[in-house]
């Protein structure tokens, strides 16, 4: 019985169903939205919703069936493992018998390893990947120029997702069973488990200090290349300075057992933004420009009279939508920029206000001002919004050891082919 259950794990016919049936259930999960509401697949799919939810296939790499084939493939797997060493170490040992052996097979002592570094391989790629699944977490950290924000413990991550998973199925049974949720166990464990993360939250191992957002043109840049994001952060541990790192495309940042990738980037708003300054008497520019921060009042001199201005709204695309109304102008790029500028007097009092567009830009007639200057948009400096992919994965070298185990496996098995015929078969 356990010699026919062995030889049925080793079977390629079995790895090759297990296979094909790992790849269908991977296409029903990328065919149907994972994690959603259990409302929601009830809605979508009327006749089918009741068999995606009993089956698990809400969340298909988490179901029951998929962790099942996984499974019989490990198994599968580790079986070929301990058949390759039996019929690796025999075949080694009976190559060194005699000399008459040696002279048939000429293969390199490695080769009898190949195929064994070829399903460990397979295995410890199984094993970091289970691992990531069972105790890795992510998440996504956004923030803009000066901001310090926290990063939980992966223990509290995995807490939140708990507690995630039982408060949507509350819900639901709330909503479509038409249940009372009266305080029950699987309540008070939500409630705990998101208390746990929640102070996590605000007393996590470390923060992300997000201490400079930049775009920076490559070296040797072509015309037209698009600039490198970079987001520049210091991992402070209890308000020490425990390390820095540049973030951007390509080149991720490791600490306290996570990895932060570059995943967002936007156009939170703008801050500086500089004027061209026009004399109405004089049509000469004095001075003949002027930065105003966004969130202060800036100081103006125009020969004896004294101005204080401050930025109302600025509109970097300027524009309105079917309706007649202003469209949303959050992360929009410069293409038709018009600030509107409060005019104050020493004493803080607003006097008017003035409509700054770049030159050449017609204002309407209700928009001129009587100020002894006129205002021409030159730049605006930007704040940029970083959003970073914080990744905790404990399988990860378990699966890059297991690339490298594969793809020596490959190169022994396939590149150090046995010169004899007749080795050839007494090895399968």
């Amino acid at each position: 019985m356990h010699k026919k259950i062995f030889s049925t794990l080793v079977s390629l016919k079995t790895a090759v169903f297990l296979l094909i049936l790992l790849m269908g259930v991977s296409a029903i999960g990328t065919l149907i939205p994972q994690n959603k509401e259990y409302g929601a697949y009830l809605s979508h799919y009327p006749f089918w919703g009741k068999y995606i939810l009993f089956f698990g296939f809400d969340n298909v790499y988490g179901s029951k069936i998929f962790i099942a084939v996984l499974s019989l493939l490990f198994l599968s797997t580790a079986a070929c493992v301990i058949s390759r060493v039996k019929v690796s170490a025999k075949l080694f040992a009976l190559s060194r018998k005699d000399e008459q052996q040696k002279e048939k097979i000429k293969a390199p002592a490695f080769k009898y390893l190949g195929s064994i570094a070829l399903h460990t391989g397979f295995l410890l790629i199984f094993i970091g990947g289970m691992l990531r699944y069972a105790y890795g977490v992510e998440t996504v950290i956004t923030g803009q120029e000066g901001d310090k924000v926290s990063v939980p413990s992966p223990v509290a991550m995995r807490k939140c997702r708990q507690a995630d998973k039982l408060r949507k199925k509350l819900r639901f049974e709330q909503s479509h069973l038409k249940t009372h949720i009266l305080p029950s166990e699987e309540q008070s464990k939500a409630d705990r488990l998101y208390a746990e993360y929640t102070y996590s939250v605000t007393n996590p191992p470390f923060h992300v200090d997000f201490y400079e957002l930049s775009e920076v043109m490559p070296p040797n840049a072509k015309p037209g290349s698009e600039p490198n994001k970079q987001t520049k952060v210091r991992f402070l541990a209890k308000g020490e300075n425990k390390g820095e790192a540049t973030i951007n495309i390509g080149n991720p940042a490791k600490f306290g057992g996570f990895t932060f990738f570059q995943a967002q980037w936007l156009i939170a708003g703008y801050k500086d933004l500089t004027f061209y300054i026009e004399n109405n008497n004089s049509k000469t520019l004095e001075p003949k420009e002027i930065t105003l921060n966004i969130n202060s009042l800036n100081e103006l001199r125009i020969k004896d009279s004294v101005f204080y201005l401050q930025v109302a709204n600025f509109f970097p695309n300027f524009r309105t939508d079917k309706d007649g109304k202003l469209a949303n102008q959050i992360g929009m790029p410069l293409k038709n920029p018009v600030a509107l500028i409060s005019v104050k007097n020493s004493e803080g009092k607003e006097i008017g206000r003035t409509i700054a567009a770049t030159a050449g830009t017609e204002l309407p007639e209700n928009h001129k001002s009587d100020f002894p200057f006129k205002l021409y948009f030159k730049s605006a400096k930007p704040v940029y919004g970083s959003g970073l992919q914080a990744v905790h994965d404990p399988g990860e070298p378990l699966v890059w050891t297991g690339c490298l185990l594969f793809a020596l496996g490959m190169l022994a098995t396939f590149k150090s082919a046995f010169t004899s015929e007749d080795s050839q078969q007494e090895e399968q």
